[in-house]
């Protein structure tokens, strides 16, 4: 008779259990799976909000599947990423680390040195840009749409159930011929809104005749002279009550069409027994300002709209051991050395800005970048830079929309968090001028204005 899988998983550590099962198996004169495990799988969903996810309490249903696989995990309440801008943040990711360098290993290279097959299936078409290696080392097979496959704004036109139906088709020829890493992209919450038309039921009874191109509509009204020092991502008083309700709608409709289809890659590991030997961990790049203060849009700001993801992990069906994640701050740059860490692999950790979050402390601090701006976070106060000087401190535990700038009135919690903040004074500069480069790049495209 075999040995359970279960009576090993109760003590051992994630990485030594699959090589101890298969020598045991083996000497019982069992067969072990060609599968040995455990895999990792990472999603990650453009623009996608913490605020509009039901694990975080968000009352409409829009994220059903995702909320049902990840209700046994751990769900980072107070998560942030690291950038409020897909190529920065992305990039960051992969790479465990604010700056780029090309002779620090990124995550898929730690798991394809270890035997992993890896393979990423992504929708942006930001990732075709310089430095397209940021994104590609260490992947066996990347597939992404073509450079010429966008809408009218250049944005992706690649849609989940693409994403998905790839996705499933990989891991149907893939998944049982040893360990594999897997990482997705998704872009469709990311605007122009315009769910499929099964996924519109919350705009139901809205008078709005406008379409979900909200961008469009931004850039006319400004023409033919802008007014001058304001962009167009800060021109919402163009829209009624109604219009701003009809957009979130459809916006919540993009979510859900994204978790429906995400739901069929999570329910594929389910029905192939893949989640008891799979680590599983879903994000977001960044979030989105939805007509709060008559602002619109990303890639402009560290406002919590902005910079707060959604962060999940499942551990072979479980939670990521006794971490309290409804408060411990965490990052976007925490995932590289936490499925690392999981998985036993060695890695030179003062080479890269996060942690394991397993043994982080309850008060760790969290970092943010973009441009000349950056925010220190803990589990209760968010302290704001602007030219490396604090410039606000909020309270964001109590002041979610952050208009109550707390900055002369708790200095202790200012000199606390502005020590924090020494760690990355070597690099911030480099941060600033591969942020500039980018967003130059993004002025040119007329996907920002400053």
């Amino acid at each position: 008779m075999c040995l359970s899988k279960r009576i090993l998983r109760r003590s051992l550590p994630v990485a030594m259990i699959w090589g101890l099962l298969g020598g045991v198996l083996v000497l019982m004169g069992c067969s072990p799976t060609p599968s040995v495990g455990p895999n990792v799988v990472l999603i990650s969903i453009d623009t996608l909000r913490a605020d509009h996810v039901g694990l975080y309490g968000y009352a409409r249903p829009t994220t059903p599947n995702i909320d049902g696989f990840f209700d046994t995990g751990s769900v980072f309440d107070n998560a942030m990423t690291s950038a409020p801008c897909t190529i920065p943040a992305v990039r960051q990711l992969l790479a465990g680390a604010f700056d780029h360098s090309p002779n620090r290993k990124q995550l898929p290279e730690f798991f394809r040195e270890q035997g992993y097959r890896t393979a990423a299936i992504v929708s942006q078409q930001q990732f075709h840009r310089h430095p397209v290696e940021a994104y590609t080392r260490g992947f066996g097979h990347f597939d992404i749409q073509a450079p010429e496959e966008v809408d009218h704004h250049g944005s992706t036109a690649r849609r989940a159930e693409g994403v998905s139906d790839r996705a499933i088709q990989w891991l149907g020829k893939h998944a049982n011929e040893g360990r594999f890493f897997l990482w997705l992209h998704y872009f469709d919450p990311h605007d122009p809104y315009e769910p499929p038309g099964g996924f519109r039921s919350f705009d139901r009874g809205n008078g709005s005749e406008r379409s979900g191109d909200r961008r469009t509509y931004l850039r006319e009204a400004r023409r033919p002279e802008p007014t001058s020092g304001t962009s167009w991502q800060w021109g919402g008083g163009i829209f009624t009550d109604e219009d701003v309700a009809h957009f979130i709608n459809l916006y919540d409709g993009e979510i859900a069409y994204t978790d429906a289809q995400v739901g069929r890659v999570l329910a594929f590991l389910e029905e192939n027994h893949l989640t008891e030997k799979t680590i599983v961990v879903l994000t977001a790049d960044h979030g989105e300002w939805l007509g709060e203060r008559d602002r619109w849009d990303h890639c402009g700001t560290l406002h919590d709209v902005e910079v707060r993801v959604p962060f999940m992990v499942l551990v072979n069906g479980r939670p990521l051991g006794s971490v309290a994640a409804e408060t411990l701050p965490a990052s976007t740059l925490d995932i590289l050395p936490t499925l690392l860490g999981l998985l036993e692999i060695d890695f030179p950790a003062s080479d890269y800005h996060g942690e394991d979050l397993r043994g982080a402390a309850s008060d760790r601090t969290t970092v943010a970048m973009w441009g000349r701006k950056s925010v220190i976070r803990d589990h209760e106060w968010k302290l704001s830079f602007e030219n490396g000087s604090p410039a606000a401190l909020h309270q964001v535990q109590r002041d979610k929309e952050e208009r109550w700038n707390r900055l002369e009135d708790e200095p202790e919690v200012v000199d606390r968090l502005r020590g924090g903040m020494e760690r990355f004074r070597a690099i911030s500069m480099q941060v600033q001028l591969q942020d500039e480069q980018t967003i130059r790049e993004l002025e040119s495209l007329g996907y920002i204005e400053r």
